[in-house]
């Protein structure tokens, strides 16, 4: 089923057993917080991500009983199929109790658990359910609501500026709300241009992990500017690359792993938070120094008034900072 038929049966109760697929991350989070918080259930929940899926151990938990009468809540978020009979046997501890509740992500194609759409449709209390990107029409009446509730004084056509800028991605730009509430001021699309880096261009990520591995870019940046993207989109767009692979750096040396929701706030698929991760640690801090001070030179010298060829900055920039990894 679309959002549309799962916000109606939210309306009347929780549904006991649910899977989200698709690459809408407002969405996947709205959807958790309302578990969550409807049952309020935050510190006895049960998560597992990935590789922490353990059936034996799903299975106990969801069949569980409390003297309480408390509910039990099962989040998975898995990048590959459960097996159906396991699934199975999970939703049918869900349906059977009305105190029991799961919910699966499924960060993969759809072909690849299309089948397991059959095991939500059984009951009246599964469901499975389909999530899409916004567009902008969809997108702007929860930015408006979002803004409201965080109290920012910003006007539509902003918004539509900051959703634009990060290339359409709604969670990505809720958490920018956040971030530019803290001014406590009148926001302006001037703000955004000076304090929102914009998302990654469509296939820069690649090209981007190119960069710190010293292969050659400068053809593949140079298609990139065909399509009509600019020199400071792309240095942005860098920017925000060098500075995740910073946080990844960090998290990884106090933890000993990384978790990309924690770290940057959103989820990536787990190949492509592995490879930054790779890339992230082999980079030493004075490194990073030295890229990020590359970074800011660069920007300056091409928000100058009257500068140089603005892609000629940016080719000697790549080539500077795979000079200095």
């Amino acid at each position: 089923m679309y959002m549309r038929e799962f916000d109606k049966l939210l309306s009347n109760s929780l549904i006991h057993a649910v899977a989200l697929h698709g690459d809408n991350e407002y969405f996947i989070n709205k959807y958790k917080k309302l578990y969550i918080n409807t049952l309020d259930i935050k510190e006895s929940m049960l998560s597992m991500y990935n590789d922490e899926y353990d059936f034996k151990r799903a299975k106990e938990y969801l069949s569980q009983s409390s003297l309480f009468g408390d509910a039990n809540f099962l989040y998975i978020r898995i990048d590959k199929k459960i097996p159906k009979k396991e699934l199975d046997t999970l939703i049918s501890y869900c349906t059977s109790d009305s105190n029991s509740y799961l919910m699966v992500v499924f960060d993969t194609e759809y072909k690849k658990i299309a089948d397991l759409s059959k095991s939500f449709s059984k009951k009246d209390s599964t469901a499975f359910v389909r999530l899409f990107e916004s567009n902008q029409r969809e997108a702007m009446p929860i930015l408006q609501q979002e803004a409201k509730r965080l109290g920012l004084d910003i006007d539509s056509y902003a918004l539509s500026h900051l959703f634009t800028l990060l290339n359409n991605d709604l969670a990505l730009s809720v958490n920018e709300l956040e971030k530019l509430s803290i001014l406590n001021r009148s926001i302006t699309t001037k703000d955004i241009d000076m304090l929102v880096y914009s998302a990654i261009p469509p296939g820069m990520d690649d090209i981007f992990m190119d960069i710190f591995h010293k292969k050659p870019v400068i053809d593949a940046i140079e298609k990139i500017l065909e399509t009509g993207e600019d020199a400071i989109s792309i240095l942005r767009a860098l920017q925000r690359f060098t500075t995740n692979l910073y946080l990844y750096h960090i998290y990884i040396r106090i933890h000993g792993t990384f978790d990309a929701k924690e770290i940057t706030g959103v989820n990536l698929p787990k190949h492509i938070s592995q490879k930054r991760a790779q890339i992230a640690v082999k980079i030493k801090l004075s490194q990073y120094l030295a890229i990020f001070e590359e970074l800011l030179s660069a920007e300056l010298k091409i928000k100058e008034p009257i500068t140089f060829d603005k892609d000629t900055i940016l080719f000697g920039l790549l080539s500077k900072i795979q000079s200095l990894i």
